[in-house]
């Protein structure tokens, strides 16, 4: 299972808002209510043909816009939008917790309602700055390049190395513990900075091309490779990627060799040990190690793209709707979140009903 870490996170207010995430509202009258925050059942039919799913099926009706409400955000620039967004959300208790803006107010949601609070909305979000839980969010992090002398600092875990007098290897630390000695190398780490990984080259008898995990995981590569090693986000699996002109391999630690079609340059590990990556003949295609596991309407970032724990379930943003691929579509759905509940991995949504001006919070499995 995914390790997530739910804290409350506050969204820095720059540039423009996503045009995606801008939705016009056209109707009328309401008045705010709440229901329970009970879970549906994924009921709704297959949108295949083109049809968007009904959100009542997969959400709870938390606001109704009033034509007044409607008129004054309507009445800005451009025509007006709304656009709604999560300032933060967390778990608590398996419950989903969340502070929802528009651009009329902020509002706290907690047991199934809204209740407005005091707080201006943000004029400006930055969607790709935002911790949505998406698999952006969990990919390795590169270090350094090369470590050759000076140490390598971190807010909190470091790792350190530096030239030893004498010796042609140096030692690679984290949090103290010496892991790993090498000429030079390129240092990963999963998102948490819980685990480390070192890959490059070490002198013993001879020059030989070394991947190490601070959790004590080592294998021996046939050769040199420039890029940096990719740390599942449990920071138990890992490998690196070799592109020659014959094509790319992924050398896993547990000795595994995946031959990676269509590679791009550009990939992640999950926890499973699957390698996913955008295709290179098109990131409307999302390989999973040498074959395709999923084919999209539109190129999008990976900010915005949800895999579930099982890897064959997935969740994009496509023309004014959210796209599962259990083909439910849900129309003006906007900024959608992934959390784990009751051991599922859900993500959590807004959508806006254009003809009766209703505003479902929703959820959906992976």
């Amino acid at each position: 299972m995914r390790k997530l870490v739910y804290i409350l996170l506050l969204l820095t207010v720059t540039n423009a808002v996503n045009a995606q995430f801008l939705k016009k509202l056209k109707s009328k009258v309401g008045s705010v209510v709440g229901t329970a925050d009970t879970p549906p059942a994924n009921t709704s039919p297959a949108s295949s043909d083109g049809k968007f799913t009904n959100p009542a099926q997969f959400g709870t009706l938390i606001k109704v816009y009033t034509k007044g409400e409607i008129s004054t955000a309507m009445g800005g620039e451009g025509g007006g939008n709304f656009g709604l967004h999560f300032l933060s959300f967390k778990v608590v208790n398996n419950q989903f917790v969340a502070q929802i803006a528009d651009v009329l107010g902020v509002y706290d949601y907690q047991n199934g309602k809204l209740q407005k609070t005091a707080q201006k909305p943000p004029l400006n979000v930055s969607f790709n700055d935002a911790y949505n839980g998406s698999e952006m969010d969990f990919q390795s992090k590169d270090f350094s390049n090369h470590d050759m002398e000076a140490a390598m600092l971190k807010k909190g875990p470091h790792v350190q190395s530096g030239r030893q007098p004498g010796k042609i290897d140096q030692e690679f630390t984290f949090n103290g513990k010496p892991f790993a000695r090498f000429m030079s190398a390129m240092v990963s780490h999963n998102n948490d900075s819980s685990v480390v990984v070192a890959m490059g080259m070490s002198y013993g008898k001879g020059v030989s091309y070394v991947m190490t995990s601070s959790t004590g995981q080592t294998i021996t590569l046939p050769h040199m490779v420039t890029s940096s090693p990719l740390v599942s986000p449990d920071g138990k699996m890992s490998a690196v990627i070799n592109t020659t002109a014959d094509g790319s391999i992924a050398y896993l630690m547990d000795g595994r060799k995946v031959p990676l079609a269509d590679y791009g340059g550009y990939a992640w590990i999950r926890n499973s040990g699957a390698i996913f990556f955008p295709s290179a003949k098109g990131s409307t295609a999302i390989m999973k190690n040498n074959k395709l596991a999923q084919v999209i309407q539109y190129p999008l970032e990976l900010k915005h793209l949800f895999i579930g724990a099982n890897d064959d379930a997935f969740c994009w943003p496509g023309d004014h709707c959210l796209c599962f691929s259990d083909n439910t579509r849900f129309e003006n759905a906007d900024f959608p979140v992934k959390v784990t509940i009751n051991g599922k991995d859900v993500v959590y949504f807004t959508a806006v009903n254009v003809i009766t001006g209703e505003l479902y919070l929703c959820h959906h499995d992976l």
